[in-house]
């Protein structure tokens, strides 16, 4: 049978992967159930045996708060057992709530039903007891408590026991079938682990045996036949597998490199003739080529040279002119520059002359407004004056009445005194009148000293006035004078800057003609150059042409 190395190595990793598939399907199912096992566990039973506890605790304390009721000797300690009665079965009614969401199968579900009915009817037995034990027949109530409310208790505390009882077999069913689960999926991975180490193992040894050592064989085969031993043996050429065509691909190859020797050798022999006659043919060949060309390479080698030499002399020339050319432009340019600058500052001055020569009819014009407000003011001032001695004759009418006003007053108290109890109104009034007659005198002597103050001021004021006024006729006589003289320099510089202005443009023109000197020198020395580049290339073209030739010659000899 045929066995190939790829059919050979499908079939064992197809087999790993067809283990590992499996066992690792297994495995997850195991898990699935041990996960479904575990959740019942956590959120079902044993939830569902916690909370049926709670509430058997829970119905013990309602026995307990109906015993504390009957043995009550006050209202308050009935009241407490009332209070304490309604706690607990708050307590218990939740979780009852609780439980009733737990509830997973039909039997669990008649046994609570079961405990619900029985339940009922002993609260119904409690409400009886609780309406004994108020009226204080405590002996009944006791008789209640221990008969059928007791055998109602057991009841469904029975139907309790037996739900714990019925959560606790799911529990350790579940419990059992985690653990069968555990135990199925560990024998199942040993299993696979233990056939999957076979596998690898007789994978290994194929490997090593069927793949790893006839690829070595082939290998150390080629080896040799590259270096040249073509007599190498191949070995593994009868199998009849991917090893065994390499083999025979490795011998097909061997006698193909056998017949390509031969064949080169022959090749060799022939081309050896062949060689010798052509190597004799290029040495005339080059001979002749050396005869004809030479000739002309010296030539064209001797004409640039000349060239060259002429080239360089033109472009030394160009370069003096240029250089020369380039100084005159320059120190023209500079001229030019200077001259336009002194053209500019002379039209600055003649702009500044005539900025002066306004300024000054300007201050001209104002000094004499300044003399005519003088005047106005020195006229003013002496109204001023007139009017305060006018104020001050009034402030001296004023005092002579208060003064005569005072006498009255005077002259009032008097005959108010020799009037008696009779004259004692007129001389209050007499004396108020007094009073504000030396009030009178003392302001106008304040009034008299204020007007002298403003008269003496107004001299002073009046005085420099005057003064002010002759210095300002001075100054716009001056501004005149200035404004004449002024007016005579910027009519001066006018004509030096006119003057500058021709100057400078002469000086141009005198640097764009050197400008064109230079250009055409720039020119002259730009294609002095090219003509010496040109040269240059041409002596270096034609040396090269000279290598090229030898070294052909020197090819063509060789060959």
């Amino acid at each position: 049978m045929r066995l190939t190395l790829k059919a050979a190595l499908l079939g064992i990793v197809g087999t790993l992967l067809l283990l590992m598939a499996g066992q690792g399907w297994i495995a997850l199912s195991n898990l699935a159930t041990i996960n479904k096992n575990v959740e019942n566990e956590a959120t079902n039973w044993v939830p569902s045996i916690d909370v049926v506890n709670k509430i058997n605790t829970n119905t013990s304390d309602l026995r307990l708060a109906e015993a504390a009721h009957i043995m009550s000797t006050n209202k308050a300690e009935m009241d407490r057992a009332e209070s304490d009665f309604a706690a607990v079965k708050r307590t218990f009614d939740e979780n009852r709530a609780k439980y009733e969401k737990l509830i997973s199968s039909d039997e669990e579900k008649a046994h609570y039903e079961g405990f619900s009915r029985i339940f009922r009817e002993y609260m119904v037995q409690h409400d009886k007891l609780m309406s004994l034990s108020r009226q204080n027949k405590n002996e009944e109530a006791a008789t209640l408590f221990k008969g059928d409310l007791r055998k109602l208790y057991d009841e469904f505390s029975k139907q309790l026991e037996e739900t714990v009882a019925l959560n606790n077999n799911g529990a350790a069913a579940d419990y059992a079938s985690a653990v069968r689960s555990y135990t199925s999926a560990r024998a199942i991975t040993l299993g696979s682990i233990i056939f999957g180490l076979l596998i690898g193992a007789g994978a290994m040894g194929f490997t090593i045996f069927g793949v790893t050592r006839p690829i070595e064989g082939i290998t150390n085969a080629m080896r040799a036949i590259s270096s040249g031993a073509l007599e190498t043996g191949i070995p593994y050429v009868g199998k009849h597998n991917e090893i065994g065509a390499m083999a025979t691909a490795l011998g097909v190859f061997r006698d193909g490199l056998a017949e390509t020797e031969r064949l080169r050798a022959e090749q060799a022999e022939t081309e050896k003739h062949v060689a010798e006659r052509r190597k004799h043919e290029m040495n005339q060949l080059a001979d002749e080529f050396q005869g004809a060309v030479g000739g002309i390479v010296d030539t064209v080698s001797s004409a640039a040279g000349e060239l060259e030499n002429a080239a360089e002399t033109l472009t030394e020339n160009a370069e003096n002119t240029q250089r020369l050319a380039g100084t005159v432009a320059a120190a023209s340019e500079q001229a030019s520059a200077n001259v336009q600058s002194v053209a500019g500052a002379a039209e600055e001055m003649t702009a500044s002359t005539q900025e002066i020569g306004r300024q000054v009819q300007e201050s001209n014009r104002i000094a004499k407004e300044a003399v005519s407000q003088a005047v106005q003011t020195d006229e003013r001032i002496t109204e001023l004056l007139r009017a305060a001695g006018r104020i001050g004759d009034v402030v001296k009418l004023i005092t002579d009445i208060a003064g005569q006003t005072n006498l009255l007053a005077l002259n009032a108290t008097i005959e108010a005194a020799r009037a008696g109890e009779a004259g004692k109104g007129f001389a209050v009034v007499a004396a108020e009148v007094k009073q504000l007659a030396e009030q009178t005198a003392r302001a106008t002597e304040e009034i008299e000293t204020q007007i002298a103050g403003m008269q003496s001021a107004t001299n002073h004021s009046a005085s420099a006035i005057k003064a002010i006024g002759e210095t300002i006729s001075r100054i716009a006589e001056i501004s005149t004078t200035i404004a004449s003289a002024v007016e005579e320099q910027g009519t001066a510089m006018h004509e030096i800057a006119r003057n500058i202005h021709e100057a400078s443009s002469g000086t141009q023109q005198v640097a764009n003609n050197i400008t064109d000197v230079n250009r055409g020198a720039s020119e002259t020395g730009a294609t002095s150059s090219h003509v010496l580049f040109s040269a240059q290339s041409l002596t270096r073209e034609s040396t090269t042409l000279r290598s090229e030739v030898d070294r052909f010659l020197a090819t063509v000899r060789a060959a």
